[in-house]
């Protein structure tokens, strides 16, 4: 038992004790309140402010330019800006070119999307761009969603021999994926142009592979056509329709089920056979409606036998038909036509 005197004091000094330990804890807990909700303000903002300078990998094409910009490659840029940032490409370009081949090229940026590397006049080079913006502006929104995420570069040389002797190559044009580059020369037609460039635009497009019966059958349907009032003319056989007619006459012909399976096509004139299956779709105008769904939906999900049953699963319910019937429709079509003839569009 304390004296009186003493638990008095040790009474006042607990109390004390207590305001200050009450007084500390009010302290504390609007501190953690305030830091709480400080918190939870970075984290509300972080949720909803839109990251910066972080654009999509992809962006739907066509991109609007607001007035007085561009939009080129992912980027905005201001209009007066753009000629400079074109000019340091072209200067690049050709400076990786000449190292290459020890030779020079004029170089030369069109619609904003296309550079070329020419070693032909001026002239030809002039008609190269008509052709080309022609059938951009008409082919291109068809097919594909995405804006350009490269440039696309023409090396135009000035005959097939010099052509043959730079690039090795015997065909009359190539593109190549790894430098996103389109070579072919002058006098190798019209036809290469737009062959070529179908395999860019898909390139530029999707990320994944393809099989090679749709690459080179897309391709080309568009190594015949024409333009008339600055609008492309679309719909013709050619000169691979005699080769198809011999194909189908041959024993060992692939009924279409099994040619849709291969990833690189085997047969000879296989070309011809690809190719011929889209002026069929084009016929019954589904072509447009096939190319979307391949391109987006089939090939990107789906690869070997299922990929080929959801190819045929497509082309079946867009025509309406199993594939028997369509295969035998397609047979005796083919038959029917002479090289370079104009095919008519069956209306919907």
């Amino acid at each position: 038992m304390y004296p009186k005197k003493n638990k008095n004091k040790y009474f006042f000094s607990l109390l004390i004790l207590v305001f200050i330990c009450f007084f500390c804890a009010c302290q504390s807990s609007q501190n953690s309140e305030s830091i709480s909700q400080k918190n939870q303000s970075n984290i509300i903002e972080n949720i909803f402010q839109p990251t910066k300078n972080t654009p999509p990998t992809l962006w739907n094409y066509p991109q609007k330019d607001s007035v007085g910009y561009v939009f080129y490659l992912k980027k905005r840029y201001n209009a007066k800006n753009i000629a400079p940032i074109k000019a340091k490409e072209l200067e690049k370009w050709s400076k990786e070119l000449e190292k290459k081949y020890n030779i020079s090229f004029k170089t030369h940026t069109y619609q904003k999307y296309f550079n070329i590397a020419y070693r032909c006049t001026d002239a030809q080079r002039n008609h190269l761009e008509y052709v080309s913006k022609v059938f951009f502006k008409d082919t291109y929104q068809k097919y594909f969603k995405y804006e350009p995420k490269n440039p696309f570069q023409i090396v135009y040389f000035a005959n097939k021999d010099e052509f043959v002797k730079y690039t090795k190559s015997s065909a009359y044009g190539f593109y190549q994926p790894s430098t996103k580059t389109l070579f072919t020369y002058t006098g190798s037609g019209e036809g290469t142009l737009w062959h070529e460039l179908m395999h860019a635009f898909v390139d530029t497009n999707i990320e994944h592979n393809i099989q090679q019966w749709f690459s080179e059958g897309l391709a080309s349907f568009y190594e015949m056509g024409g333009i008339s009032n600055d609008i492309f003319l679309e719909g013709y056989t050619n000169w691979r329709q005699p080769l198809l007619i011999k194909m189908l006459g041959k024993k060992n012909n692939l009924p279409l089920d099994i040619f849709l399976e291969e990833e690189e096509m085997s047969e000879d004139d296989a070309y011809a056979k690809a190719r011929f299956l889209f002026c069929y779709l084009w016929i019954n105008n589904k072509m447009i409606s096939f190319v979307n769904a391949y391109l987006y939906e089939l090939s990107a999900q789906y690869k070997g036998k299922e990929l080929t049953k959801k190819t045929i699963d497509k082309i079946e319910k867009l025509l309406g038909k199993n594939l028997k019937t369509i295969e035998k429709e397609y047979n005796e079509l083919a038959k029917k036509f002479i090289p370079y003839q104009k095919l008519q569009q069956i209306k919907n």
